[in-house]
């Protein structure tokens, strides 16, 4: 069987309304803002080089770069710090990670104030990578022939071998 149904006229205006109502909200959020991506790779270097040589009477370290802002980026040598794994945790059978944080001076040398642990499955784990960051080393980012500070962010693994 069929039925129908009626609205009445005051249903009718109160749905026009809050359509209405509900289209005119819609129209007036704005969009978000998306990135500026008008700026191609070389005008982003040229814009670092000109920091590099603006700073570079004054203070050539001044700035801190990130890895895509550089010709060279940060790259870590074999010798020194490497975290080692807390005993409690390797008899325990635990693994994890940590993600670091930190800037390599000009000199290849990690800026132990700098260092920040991002994410960390085990305060263990964290301890480890605080102490070693400290005694690892780098060669130095560079900008335009000139070496420059450089952000990393870094993970380290804990892994146990099986």
């Amino acid at each position: 069987m069929f039925t129908t149904t009626t609205l009445s006229p005051f249903r009718v205006l109160w749905l026009s309304v809050s359509g209405a109502a509900a289209f005119a909200l819609a129209c007036a959020v704005d969009t978000p803002a998306t990135p500026d991506r008008s700026k191609s790779q070389g005008s982003v270097m040229q814009d670092a080089k000109a920091a590099v040589s603006s700073t570079q009477a004054v203070d050539p370290a001044a700035n801190v770069f990130f890895e895509f802002q550089v010709e060279q980026p940060v790259a870590q040598l074999l010798s020194g710090g490497i975290p080692k794994y807390p005993a409690s945790l390797r008899a325990a059978g635990v693994e994890g990670e940590v993600q670091a944080q930190f800037v390599v001076n000009r000199d290849g040398n990690a800026d132990a104030s700098t260092l920040k642990v991002l994410k960390s499955t085990n305060e263990l784990f964290s301890a480890a990578v605080t102490s070693a960051v400290p005694l690892m080393r780098f060669s130095a980012a560079e900008v335009d022939g000139h070496k420059v500070k450089q952000l990393v962010q870094q993970s380290f693994q804990f892994k146990l071998d099986r």
